[in-house]
């Protein structure tokens, strides 16, 4: 393989190392904060990427300035794709936090930590979800029974249930 190849290869087995080292560390860490996980994944992925752009460029005999900026490409590259699988990461655990602060906000006397939660009740969220169901005929709904429709929904909950089972190793 020549050495272009390699340095298209580095930033996909940064990330690669990336993600597998936010499932290994999640599993490990799991009771610390969500952070230390990203970061010293996102390292982990940073050495890969390094790693394979020193093989790379070990294989060409090129001008000093031209290895420099080749290497600076890649390494921005994985900056960006690192970026994206921590938005993708941090997404979730943001979208909660923010429901959270417009209950608070909306509770200008305050809150018990009790009435918060109930705010998340199982039953309230799931009659919600269960509207929008229906509402975007994802489910079709025949005398209060919901039968499945072919949807994107579903191929996106097979990747969720996959991902569960990998990071938590169960569903």
């Amino acid at each position: 393989m020549t050495p272009d190849y390699w340095l298209l290869a580095a930033p996909l087995a940064g990330s690669a190392v990336n993600l597998i080292a936010q499932v290994a560390f999640a599993r490990i860490l799991s009771g610390e904060r969500l952070v230390l996980v990203i970061i010293a994944a996102f390292c982990a992925g940073l050495v890969a990427t390094g790693a394979t752009i020193g093989f790379a460029l070990s294989r060409t005999e090129l001008p000093a300035s031209d290895v420099l900026g080749l290497a600076a490409s890649v390494v921005i590259i994985y900056f960006a794709a690192g970026f994206v699988l921590f938005a993708i990461v941090n997404l979730g655990e943001t979208s909660l936090r923010i429901r959270m602060m417009r209950v608070l906000l909306d509770s200008p006397g305050g809150i018990t930590r009790d009435e918060l939660l109930a705010s998340y009740d199982d039953r309230a969220l799931i009659t919600v979800r269960l509207q929008r169901l229906r509402d975007n005929r994802q489910a079709l709904v025949v005398d209060e029974i919901y039968y499945s429709r072919p949807s994107f929904l579903f191929f996106a909950c097979a990747g969720i249930r996959l991902l569960q089972r990998i990071v938590y190793g169960k569903r």
